[in-house]
């Protein structure tokens, strides 16, 4: 598992982490979907890593912007693009 860090600071990185999180609950009964795979073969362990990976590289990936209501969209396709690069 990654190191936590805050580029944004706490507050930012804990909305994406929950944001993170719901996406790959409601991925969780989608048969080949990659977080149903990494739960059939990591299990919750798994799930706990790519949910922080998932929350760090966005992180990183946006420090310092600012957003103007479009952060809901931008994580789930952040999320969804990653989860399609996946070998499953």
């Amino acid at each position: 598992m990654a190191t936590l860090s805050f580029p944004n600071g706490f507050e930012s990185w804990h909305e994406s982490h929950f944001k993170f999180v719901e996406i790959i609950i409601r991925s969780l009964d989608t048969e080949g979907s990659y977080p149903h795979h990494i739960h059939s073969t990591k299990g919750t362990g798994g799930l706990y890593e790519l949910t922080h990976d998932l929350t760090n590289q966005f992180e990183q990936l946006n420090t310092g912007r600012e957003w103007n209501g479009e952060f809901f969209d931008e994580v789930e396709a952040f999320a969804n693009n990653f989860f399609q690069q996946q070998p499953v």
